[in-house]
């Protein structure tokens, strides 16, 4: 059940119907005879049959999206500057919300699996990890948030997102040392142009229950603007592969500071848990367990064994235009998720279904953060025919993880195919962790 409501009242999907009834209505009685004179559409003239005056109507614009509230090209591509898509020498793909709608995604790798070349790389789909073209895209420089490096341990809620963009290839020289898989960038929703606000609300088997709210338009006589998004969703009770609880909010606030200066501010906030299921490994005899003997949605795991994660992520972007059409943008950006990482294994199975090899290993209050900002000039130089844009800038990112200190038990669910419980043993909080530091300055011209 999707309802959205605007100013006049009227439900959008009533709006569309009505404009297509009426457009439909209409078409016979706009469609023109060859053998009619032909009006000049600037002007008035005279029907030579009835000798009455017809005067040709004014334009109307149908937009099929919301416009933002200040237009501005958002995809970020390091060394090139800001770019409109098109203007990449990349291979792309790009979801936009309509893609996410349609489709009830909730994660990012419910999004990327429309594209063949990116597969997922986490276990037990614990976080949004992907690779690309078979290259992991979970280095400090291929995961991205408008354009700015962020946590790739991080779980990406969608419900602030207009777009997921996928840039296949070599990326070195746009955002310094990385995987050669490409970058996942994920494009945040900004203020709109006409006051909206949408709620959603659904109920799924398994027990799901899911809301959402999105809201967004003008402030200040058009001057500045707000979007705001939240959801909650619960699935199950955690003792089936896929059960889950999750809350999320996010704000984005854009302001025009005089002629020549946008200024866009965000932040969100998410917490979730979800029952923590094993992969499985091959049979003793070296092959598959066959998909169709095994229930997706048999839990691998232990319904006390969740996968506990809770994140923020701060954003900034100043856009000052300057003379002769220059451009300054700079970013700042933040993010910090925390987690309790569990994940039950499953190494080696018998052709019954007997567990020959497993274990569980959990490690609670790991850290990770990651800060990054970035500053470009771009331009163009040149007289006569010949122009050439040119992109100067700097760029630095800082990430620091407390990982590792797992805890690792030899219990395991006994059989795949019928589960069995073992009690949760004793988990020590404050386990010994790896503290690792990694940074990395850039300048471009």
């Amino acid at each position: 059940m999707s309802t959205a409501l605007n100013r006049n009242g009227l439900s959008r999907a009533f709006r569309t119907s009505f404009l297509v009834a009426t457009v439909a209505m209409a078409a016979p009685a706009l469609a023109q005879d060859p053998s009619e004179p032909r009006l000049d559409p600037e002007s008035t003239a005279t029907d030579t049959r009835s000798g009455s005056s017809t005067k040709t109507l004014d334009v109307v614009t149908v937009i099929g999206r919301r416009p933002r509230l200040f237009e501005v090209r958002d995809v970020n591509a390091g060394a090139l500057g800001i770019r409109d898509m098109q203007d990449l020498p990349f291979s792309i793909g790009s979801y936009s919300t309509d893609t996410i709608e349609e489709q009830r995604a909730r994660t990012a790798l419910d999004v990327l699996k429309n594209d063949p070349s990116v597969t997922p790389t986490t276990p037990g789909a614990s976080y949004d990890g992907v690779a690309v073209r078979g290259f992991s895209a979970n280095a400090i420089n291929n995961v991205r948030r408008d354009g700015l490096a962020t946590n790739v341990y991080m779980d990406v809620p969608l419900e602030n997102k207009e777009r997921v963009d996928v840039l296949k290839g070599l990326s070195g020289f746009l955002y310094g040392v990385g995987e050669p898989s490409g970058v996942v960038n994920y494009v945040l929703k900004r203020p709109t142009r006409v006051p909206f606000a949408s709620v959603t609300g659904e109920v799924t088997s398994r027990d799901g229950r899911y809301a959402s709210m999105d809201a967004g338009g003008p402030m200040a006589g058009g001057r500045a603007g707000y979007r705001i998004n939240a959801a909650t969703e619960k699935v199950g009770d955690y003792s089936h592969f896929g059960d889950l609880e999750r809350n999320f909010a996010s704000g984005a606030l854009d302001f025009k500071l005089g002629d020549n200066a946008l200024l866009q501010l965000d932040a969100d906030y998410q917490d979730k848990q979800l029952a923590a299921s094993a992969l499985i490994g091959p049979r003793s005899d070296g092959t598959v367990v066959p998909a169709d003997s095994f229930d997706p949605r048999t839990l691998v795991g232990q319904p006390w064994g969740r996968y506990r994660s809770h994140g923020w992520n701060l954003g900034s972007r100043l856009d000052v235009t300057l003379a002769s059409g220059w451009l300054l943008t700079t970013q700042l950006g933040a993010s910090r998720t925390g987690r309790d990482a569990a994940f039950p294994d499953v190494y080696e199975v018998a052709p019954d279904g007997d567990v020959l090899s497993g274990d569980y290993y959990y490690a609670p209050d790991q850290k990770f953060e990651t800060t990054a900002g970035q500053s470009y000039l771009s331009g163009k130089l040149g007289d006569g025919s010949i122009r050439h844009d040119l992109v100067f800038g700097v760029a630095a990112t800082r990430s620091e993880l407390w990982d590792g200190g797992f805890l690792v038990f030899p219990e395991t669910v006994g059989n795949i195919y019928s589960p069995r419980p073992f009690p949760k043993p004793d988990l020590d909080r404050n386990t010994a962790k790896n503290h690792t530091k990694a940074t990395q300055q850039s300048a471009f011209f």
